[in-house]
């Protein structure tokens, strides 16, 4: 809704934005967003007023160094416990690693979510080091939570990398192998790659085909789709525990009119959301 840089979206794009977030809140308990302003968020809650949906705003700093993130949640589902902020100093400079969401889900389970905005990769290019600054930091934090006792953890966000960058494989330790992660708990699973091409492939058909990405540039002359925006999940999700991560309904959230406007030179919507579902196995009473 407005872009850390920039002025905030049209009014039409805004409606728009609205839309979709009123359509992923039919399937989710937990929707996090990213380039909001307080006063987006304290508009947001006024159109939730008298329903289950809360709002809670996390943006904060400087106009160089600011969280733009806030989260809308059912409060029949899940109840907010608080939040942190990961800004680590790292050879004189501060890095906007995350921001750490808590909720418990059904009144049983304490979730932790890892929410990250990285820099554009115009700003820190492909996989220079610094890159690899916002993985580590990231990585130690997932380390920190689990000595910590916390079991079920979700990482995502719009990184500026894809899931091959040496920044979420070699430094956060992200892996496309779900039986691999099971095995070695120290990992997480990022079910993203998939994301990488079509799902569907070449269809022989009059209508466009999928679009194979998160985050569409249109001056690109190769791939103008990319994996920005991922989730990334603990062992305990992919038969660590009695949470299960649903692959089929994991992914691009693909809503025909938003992917028109990403795709159009005349809007300022760049990004397509994404989605997971995990489900808890039944226990008797």
């Amino acid at each position: 809704m407005t872009p850390p840089k920039g002025n905030a979206l049209p009014g039409g794009e805004h409606a728009l934005v609205l839309e979709v977030i009123v359509l992923l809140l039919t399937e989710c308990h937990v929707v996090c967003l990213g380039e909001v302003s307080s006063a987006d968020l304290d508009w947001l809650a006024d159109r939730f007023s008298g329903t289950p949906f809360a709002v809670q705003d996390m943006t904060q700093g400087g106009r160089a160094s600011k969280f733009n993130l806030g989260v809308i949640y059912n409060e029949e589902v899940a109840t907010f416990i608080g939040n942190e902020f990961n800004i680590p100093n790292i050879g004189g400079d501060n890095y906007k690693i995350s921001c750490r969401m808590d909720f418990v889900i059904y009144g049983e389970d304490y979730f932790s979510f890892l929410v990250s905005h990285w820099p554009s990769r115009l700003l820190k290019r492909d996989d220079a080091e610094i890159r690899g600054h916002y993985g580590a930091a990231l990585r130690k934090e997932v380390e920190d939570l689990q000595s910590d006792g916390v079991k079920y953890l979700v990482v995502l966000g719009d990184f500026n990398d894809e899931p091959f960058n040496h920044s979420m494989t070699t430094f956060l330790r992200g892996c496309r192998d779900a039986s691999f992660v099971n095995s070695n708990p120290d990992l997480l699973y990022n079910p993203f790659w998939k994301q990488i091409v079509s799902p569907r492939g070449y269809i022989k058909s009059p209508g466009p085909s999928d679009p194979t990405g998160t985050y569409f540039y249109r001056s690109d002359n190769l791939h103008r789709w990319r994996v920005f925006d991922q989730m990334l999940f603990c062992s305990a999700f992919v038969g660590g525990s009695e949470w299960h991560l649903n692959e089929k309904e994991t992914g691009v959230f693909r809503y025909e009119r938003l992917v028109e406007a990403v795709e159009s030179s005349r809007s300022k919507l760049d990004h397509l959301p994404i989605i997971a579902e995990l489900n808890k196995d039944a226990t008797n009473g």
